[in-house]
């Protein structure tokens, strides 16, 4: 048996505008540093959309640096805020979010049972 922990609704955001006080990239590095001192080590994160609030370059690039603090394997299903062509230039090593026309859909059979994404 394993473990997997989800995470969602990050809503990353650059911006610095009066509707954005809340940190959420403050809350996500929290997280991050939870998930990394568990007792039992997941063994990945499935980070859940919206990933990031409005689309862009930038807020995805936070994303990745506040990410990459993780020690176990994530994976990404996007929400609707998500644009996904940016995501992709932002995680160019999750090769599983390229093709299908547009969408994100993925198999990982590195687990039992296997992680199957599906982008609605």
């Amino acid at each position: 048996m394993f473990t997997f922990a989800q995470i969602s609704d990050f809503h990353i955001t650059t911006s610095k505008d009066l509707i954005s006080q809340l940190r959420t990239d403050d809350h996500l590095r929290v997280m991050v540093s939870h998930l990394n001192n568990l007792g039992e080590t997941p063994a990945f994160v499935l980070c859940t959309g919206d990933l990031v609030d409005t689309g862009g370059a930038e807020e995805y690039d936070l994303l990745a640096e506040i990410l990459s603090n993780l020690r176990m394997p994530y994976y990404f299903i996007p929400g609707n805020h998500d644009e996904r062509e940016a995501m992709r230039q932002a995680f160019p090593n999750h090769g599983y979010l390229s093709g299908h026309d547009g969408y994100m859909q993925y198999e990982i059979e590195d687990y039992e049972p296997r992680l199957i994404g599906l982008d609605t």
